[in-house]
């Protein structure tokens, strides 16, 4: 128990620190390198997030000994105090950090099928001219599956959902016979891309690490080299009137749901692929839609490089709770003292006996 809760914290903070790494590198590389290797990289990171027990070549770099901080504070405080069993401590915190991942996973759950059901009472059919044009799509891209189309009031930008009955949910506004082509060509490559399972995969990670504050920032990141790996693959071979068209379409999402006011009835369903995600790297994504300039993938050594961060991460911190021979016996005190306004308040004092004991 004792194990399993610090190597999650550290897994949790190493993993944190190799994120923000693979930000600060890839940032000078995004004006001539393709979106494919940096989300790919972004999918190694969030699995890393999940290999809590990381091998650890030699020592590791900083190495915390837990039972000497122990007994280096019961030394210092050498007062007498409630006594706790560290068991229970830990156990503890265990069980409120399984009561915080249900929490997260049932309310991502319950998000996506109060959307599901919202969407299924204000849905139409899709008008015959977007089921031609999603056809010679589908034939183009050589998807084979069969994917339906419904058109709702109720969302402001088109999206896709489902995992075994994918369907692709259009808000119902004019569109032209090229437009409608580009946004359906765009949800259809997220479908080949299997966004949707990395989605998923992404919101389970962020429900296992929910304690920590940077996890949503780093999800919205991956989602953003998604959309941009997305529009690459929508844009490859179209020239510059197609390009522009494809940003005009992106601007009409935002002003849809702006202009006028269309609001989810659910909030937005937790796992779906959407044509248009937000304000946040809008600037760069149009740019990188408007660039013709050849753009170097670099996906093997993108890949390496997270894999190579995520693998020896473990050697950076290390965690010493005691002899593993002992470590059943082992019996630390502590006290932890709480100054305020000059007054010394006793908190704790423990008495130690270690033991090592979906959505979508």
């Amino acid at each position: 128990m004792e194990k399993f809760i610090l190597n999650l914290v550290s897994c949790s903070l190493l993993m944190t620190l190799v994120s923000f790494f693979l930000m600060l590198l890839f940032r000078p590389l995004k004006s001539i390198q393709s979106a494919k290797g940096r989300y790919y990289s972004w999918i190694l990171v969030f699995i890393g997030y999940l290999i809590v027990f990381k091998p650890s070549f030699g020592e590791g770099v900083v190495r915390i000994d837990t039972d000497s901080l122990l007994n280096n504070a019961s030394a210092e405080t050498g007062t007498e105090a409630l006594c706790l069993n560290i068991t229970t401590i830990y156990f503890t915190v265990f069980l409120i950090w399984v009561c915080g991942v249900v929490a997260s996973l049932s309310k991502a759950y319950f998000q996506q099928l109060f959307f599901k059901r919202s969407i299924t009472r204000t849905a139409v059919p899709a008008a015959a001219k977007i089921i031609n044009i999603l056809d010679e799509v589908t034939d183009e891209l050589m998807i084979w599956e069969d994917i339906r189309a419904i058109s709702s009031e109720a969302v402001a930008t088109p999206m896709i959902v489902g995992f075994f009955k994918p369907v692709i949910i259009l808000p119902v506004r004019d569109m032209t016979n090229n437009e409608l082509r580009l946004i359906l060509k765009h949800e259809l490559i997220h479908f080949k891309h299997r966004d949707l399972y990395f989605k998923a995969f992404m919101i389970f990670v962020k429900s296992v690490h929910w304690f920590n504050p940077f996890i949503g920032f780093f999800m919205r990141r991956a989602e953003q080299e998604c959309e941009i790996y997305c529009d690459e693959d929508v844009m490859r071979g179209e020239g510059t009137a197609s390009r522009k068209l494809y940003c005009q379409s992106i601007l009409n999402a935002l002003k849809t749901g702006e202009d006028k006011a269309i609001i989810y009835p659910s909030g937005n369903p937790a796992v779906s692929s959407n044509f248009f995600n937000g304000k946040s790297g809008l600037k760069l994504r149009m740019k990188m839609i408007l660039s013709n300039g050849k753009k170097h993938k670099l996906v093997f050594l993108c890949v390496i490089t997270a894999a190579v961060l995520v693998i020896f991460s473990g050697t950076v911190l290390a965690f010493s709770v005691g002899d593993d021979k002992h470590e059943d016996a082992l019996a630390v005190q502590t006290s932890v003292y709480n100054f305020f306004e000059g007054s010394s308040v006793v908190l704790y004092e423990a008495s130690v006996t270690t033991s090592l004991g979906s959505l979508f």
